[in-house]
């Protein structure tokens, strides 16, 4: 008898042992398939976050691009706005400087005419003076002339 007794108490532990072995596999089937869910899980959700990651440095890489567009385009109308400042000071400067040639220019015509005028009248008096020096020369050499004839 306590060999039976024995012998049912080993099949107890083996029908136990049989028991938990498949509770083990079925908990380990179980958490394979938790693994594998997991697994399958983490992947989409990884997938899902660079996805979106990517999306996020697109659109910040798009409002970079906008912004430098911007501090372009800023730039350039700084750039614009100083060369038109310079362009008005040089025509304003031609303008003083055509300004006073043309001031110039009407004072040297005014003396032109001037000196016209006086060379006019100088050479009027020169020929009216050589006139009389010449009636005199001549008045001057008829005397001498008579002198040394006489």
């Amino acid at each position: 008898m306590v060999c039976k007794i024995q012998l049912a108490r080993t099949q107890d532990d083996i029908n136990s042992m049989d028991q938990e072995l498949e509770k083990d596999q079925y908990i380990s089937c179980q958490c394979a398939q938790l693994d594998k869910a997991s697994q399958k899980e983490l992947t989409d959700f990884g997938k899902r976050i660079e996805k979106e990651q990517v999306a996020h440095l697109k659109k910040a890489l798009s409002d970079q691009r906008a912004m430098f567009a911007h501090f372009i385009a800023k730039e350039r109308d700084v750039a614009k706005e100083v060369l038109r400042q310079t362009r008005e000071e040089h025509e304003n400067n031609i303008k003083n400087e055509r300004g006073k040639i043309d001031s110039l220019s009407n004072q040297v015509r005014t003396l032109l005419v001037e000196w016209n005028n006086e060379r006019t009248k100088l050479k009027s008096l020169i020929e009216n003076l050589t006139l009389t020096q010449k009636q005199e020369v001549h008045g001057n050499m008829n005397n001498e002339v008579t002198k040394v004839l006489y």
